[in-house]
C-alpha cells in the first residue's frame, strides 16, 4: 500500500514536471526580461542596494531560464495539444537578446562575445528545428507557423544584435575601429547663448557627445588629436578659465555626461541601437508584433488548447509589444540619435529633423510620457550625472563600536565577507553640494599645477604615441608619486582623525567647518577603497595592510579603552590613547608603546602631533618663544624618522620651507589637499579594466578624476582663479 501511494506521488510529481516545467521556465524568463526592462539604469547610480540584487538575480534568470526552455523544445516529445507552445521559442529567443538598457552585467561578459557568437548559431540552428517538430510534425495550424516565423526573425535580429553590441564594447575593438576613422575637420557643438554661463544638464549632455572619443581613448588607450578641440571656439568659450566665468565647473559636468555615455557603450546597446540597422529593427518590431498579435488572436483556433497556454501566450504578445514600443520611443528621444544625426553629412533629414527644433520637441513630448518623470523628476540629462556617493569607512570608529547589525551577522552566513563590506559601507548618504563643490575646486587646483597642463607651442609639440606617455611621467613628477601608497593611506588617516578629534570644539563651530567635512570625506573614502577595493589601489598587499592595522587599533582600544573621560566621545578616547603611547618611553632612542603595537599608528600619531605643532597657539609666550621654528625644529621634537620623514613631506611638501605658524584655515586646506592628490595618484594607477568595472557599480570618484585629468591637460586649465575657502 505504502509502495502504491509512492508511486503515484513520483507520478503527479513526474506529471507535474512533463507538463508544467516549461510553462514555469517561460513565465519566468517573461518577468526576468521585463525587471531588466526597467531596473537596469540602477547601475548608473548604485553599486549595492535591494534593487542591485533584484537585478542581478534577473539577469541570472533571463541567462538561464530561456537556453533551458529553448532546448527543452527542441529536443522534449512532440504532443499535438503542446503546438502552441512553439509560438514561445521566439519570444525565449528575444529575451535571450536582452534589453536595450543591459547586454552584460559584469566586464567579464564583453571579453566573452565569442562563446556569444558560437550559442548564436547553436540557437539559430535550433529555432528553425523546435518550429518544426511542433507544426510540421503534428500537422500544425498554418497561421500559427507563420506567426512564430516573423517572430523568430526579430528574434534572431535582436540576439545578433546582442552578440555585436558586446563585440564592440570590447576595448581591442574600440581602438582598431578609431584608427580606421578619418579624423573630423571641425567639431558641431552648439555655443553658449550671449547671457550663458553655465551649461544646463541637456547641453553638457549633447557636447560630451561631441568629446567623447576623449574618455574612449583613455578607456581604450589611444590618442586623440588635441589641435582640433583646442581651437574649437565654442570649446574655449565653455572651458574659459577667466575670472567670473565657469570652465571648471562646466568641465567636471561634462566628463560625467561623458562617463555615463561610456556605461552604455560597455554595458547597453546604444552603439548598435543607433545605427540605420538599429533604427530598423526598433521600426519594425512593433510592427512583426502587432501583425502577430492580430493572427494569433483571428486566425488562430483556440480549440483543444489549455487555457493557461492561451493566457501566457496572450501576455508574452502583449508584453512584448509593449517593450518593442518603449524600445522604439527610447531610441527616439535619446541623445544618441542626436549625436547620429549631427555627424551625418549635411542632408534634408538633418536640416529638417535637428534645425528646425523637431528633435527636441519631440524628445520632450516623449520624456513626459515616462511615468517616472512625474514621480522623480528629473531635467534633461540629470539622471546621467553622478549620483555624488562615495563609499566611508573610519577605522577609529570601526574599532569603538560594535557597527554589525544583527541582519549583517545573518548575512555574513551566506556571503562573503568583500559583499558584506561593500553593502554596509558603499550606502552611505550623498555628500552634499558644498562639499562636491569644495572637492572638485581643489581637484582643479592640485591639477593647474601639474606639468601636463603646461603646454608647449603647438609646433614644439611632440608625436601623439610619446605625448601620451610624456603627460603620464610629467603628472608623476608634479605630483611627486611614491610606492607603498596602501601604507600611506592608512598612515595619514590616523594622522587626520586625530588631529580633528583633538580640535573638535575648535572646529565644529567655524565657518571653514565646510572643510573639516571635505576632508573626512576624502579621507574615509580612501580607507574604504583600502578594505573593499583594494584592486583599484595600487600595491600588493592593501588588504593585509589594513588588517594589521585594525587588528592593532581593536586590541589598543580592548585594552585601554573602557575607562570614560567625561564628555568625550570613544573616538577622542581613543586618539588621546594613541597619543599616551606614543609618548612613552620618553628616553632617547627607544621605542614608544605605540610604535611596538603597529608602525603606521605610531606614524599616524606622530604626524597628528606634527600637525597640531604648526597651529598658532593660545598662550603669547609659546607664540614669541617659537616664532621662527621650522620643520627640522618640529621634526627633532617629535621624534620622526628619516623614513618617516619622506612620507610627512610627500603629504605636505610645502611644510619644508615654512617658518612660523599655520591658522587653522590654511593648514586644513593644505590637509585637504594632500588628500586630493592621494586621489589624483590612485586614478591615474587604477587599471583601465578596474575604472570600466567601476561604471557598471554608479560610477567612482577616483575614474572622475582620471578622465578630468585627461580633459584639464588637454584644454590647459594652469591659470584658472577657484574660489579659496580661506
Amino acid at each position: 500500500m505504502a509502495n502504491l501511494h509512492i508511486g503515484a506521488a513520483a507520478g503527479f510529481l513526474n506529471l507535474i514536471i512533463t507538463e508544467w516545467a516549461i510553462r514555469v521556465v517561460v513565465i519566468c524568463s517573461l518577468v526576468a526580461h521585463v525587471v531588466l526592462a526597467l531596473v537596469a539604469g540602477i547601475r548608473r547610480r548604485e553599486s549595492t542596494s535591494f534593487g542591485t540584487l533584484i537585478l542581478w538575480l534577473a539577469y541570472q534568470v533571463a541567462d538561464g531560464a530561456a537556453p533551458w526552455a529553448l532546448g527543452k523544445l527542441t529536443l522534449g516529445s512532440t504532443l499535438r495539444e503542446q503546438q502552441l507552445v512553439a509560438l514561445w521559442v521566439p519570444f525565449l529567443l528575444i529575451h535571450l537578446g536582452g534589453t536595450d538598457n543591459i547586454i552584460a552585467y559584469s566586464l567579464e561578459d564583453n571579453k566573452l562575445f565569442s562563446r556569444q557568437l558560437y550559442k548564436t548559431v547553436v540557437q539559430f540552428l535550433g529555432t528553425p528545428l523546435a518550429i518544426y517538430k511542433q507544426y510540421i510534425a503534428s500537422g500544425g495550424n498554418g497561421a500559427l507557423f507563420w506567426a512564430s516565423v516573423v517572430m523568430s526573425i526579430v528574434g534572431f535580429l535582436k540576439y545578433v544584435e546582442r552578440v555585436r553590441a558586446l563585440q564592440k564594447s570590447d576595448f581591442g575593438k574600440i581602438r582598431t575601429s578609431r584608427k580606421k576613422q578619418p579624423e573630423p575637420e571641425s567639431l558641431r557643438i552648439q555655443p553658449l547663448r550671449s547671457w550663458q554661463k553655465k551649461l544646463k544638464d541637456e547641453q553638457a549632455l549633447l557636447v560630451a557627445h561631441e568629446l567623447l572619443h576623449i574618455t574612449k581613448g583613455a578607456f581604450a588607450d589611444y590618442t586623440v588629436s588635441e589641435h582640433l578641440l583646442q581651437q574649437d571656439p565654442n570649446l574655449k568659450e565653455i572651458f574659459s578659465i577667466m575670472p567670473g566665468e565657469y570652465g571648471w565647473e562646466n568641465m567636471c559636468k561634462v566628463v560625467e555626461m561623458e562617463l555615463s555615455l561610456m556605461y552604455d557603450i560597455l554595458y547597453t546597446k546604444a552603439v548598435v541601437t543607433h545605427t540605420w540597422v538599429g533604427y530598423f529593427i526598433r521600426v519594425t518590431s512593433p510592427i512583426a508584433t502587432t501583425t502577430v498579435t492580430i493572427l494569433f488572436c483571428f486566425h488562430f483556433s483556440k480549440e483543444g488548447q489549455r487555457i493557461a497556454d492561451i493566457i501566457i501566450t496572450y501576455v508574452l504578445l502583449v508584453v512584448t509589444l509593449l517593450l518593442d514600443i518603449r524600445w522604439l520611443l527610447r531610441a527616439i528621444a535619446s541623445t544618441w540619435t542626436y549625436a547620429f544625426l549631427n555627424h551625418m553629412p549635411e542632408c534634408w533629414i538633418q536640416h529638417e529633423v535637428l534645425c528646425t527644433g523637431r528633435w527636441s520637441r519631440l524628445r520632450r513630448a516623449i520624456i513626459s510620457l515616462d511615468l517616472r518623470s512625474w514621480l522623480l523628476p528629473m531635467r534633461g540629462g540629470s539622471y546621467r550625472l553622478w549620483a555624488g556617493k562615495i563609499g566611508q569607512y573610519n577605522l577609529i570608529h570601526e574599532c569603538t563600536y560594535d557597527t554589525a547589525s544583527p541582519f549583517s551577522k545573518t548575512v555574513k552566513m551566506v556571503a562573503s565577507d568583500d559583499t558584506l563590506m561593500e553593502y554596509r559601507y558603499s550606502k552611505e548618504p550623498h555628500i552634499s553640494q558644498k562639499i562636491k563643490e569644495l572637492l572638485f575646486q581643489q581637484i582643479g587646483s592640485s591639477l593647474q599645477f601639474s606639468a601636463p597642463l603646461r603646454r608647449e607651442p603647438l609646433s614644439e609639440m611632440p608625436k601623439p604615441e610619446f605625448h601620451t606617455v610624456l603627460k603620464r611621467r610629467r603628472l608623476d613628477e608634479a605630483q611627486a608619486f611614491i610606492p607603498e601608497f596602501p601604507e600611506l593611506i592608512l598612515t595619514w588617516h590616523i594622522a587626520t582623525d586625530i588631529f580633528l578629534l583633538y580640535n573638535h570644539q575648535q572646529l565644529v563651530n567655524s565657518e571653514g567647518y565646510v572643510l573639516v567635512e571635505a576632508i573626512k570625506a576624502v579621507s574615509n573614502y580612501m580607507v574604504f577603497l583600502v578594505k573593499t577595493r583594494p584592486d583599484i589601489l595600487p600595491g600588493l598587499r592593501p588588504r593585509s595592510l589594513y588588517d594589521v592595522t585594525r587588528s592593532a587599533l581593536k586590541l589598543i582600544w580592548r585594552k585601554k579603552g573602557g575607562r570614560s573621560q567625561g564628555s568625550k566621545t570613544r573616538e577622542q578616547n581613543l586618539a588621546r590613547i594613541l597619543v599616551e603611547m606614543e609618548e612613552r618611553p620618553l628616553e632617547q632612542g627607544k621605542e614608544s608603546d605605540l610604535y611596538k603595537a603597529n608602525f603606521f599608528l605610531s606614524d599616524g600619531t606622530k604626524f597628528a602631533k606634527v600637525l597640531q605643532e604648526w597651529l598658532i597657539p593660545d598662550n603669547q609666550e609659546r607664540y614669541r618663544s617659537h616664532v621662527n621654528r621650522n620643520w627640522y625644529q618640529i621634526r627633532d621634537d617629535v621624534g620622526i624618522r628619516m623614513e618617516s620623514e619622506k612620507k610627512f613631506l610627500f603629504l605636505i611638501p610645502e611644510m619644508e620651507k615654512w617658518k612660523g605658524w599655520y591658522g587653522m584655515q590654511a593648514l586644513l586646506i593644505s590637509i585637504l589637499n594632500s588628500w586630493v592628490r592621494m586621489l589624483i595618484f590612485v586614478s591615474a594607477r587604477c587599471s583601465r579594466d578596474s575604472h570600466a568595472k567601476q561604471l557598471g557599480r554608479g560610477c567612482e570618484l577616483t575614474t572622475i578624476v582620471w578622465i578630468l585629468a585627461d580633459h584639464a591637460g588637454i584644454f590647459g586649465h594652469e591659470g584658472r582663479n577657484n574660489r579659496k575657502y580661506s
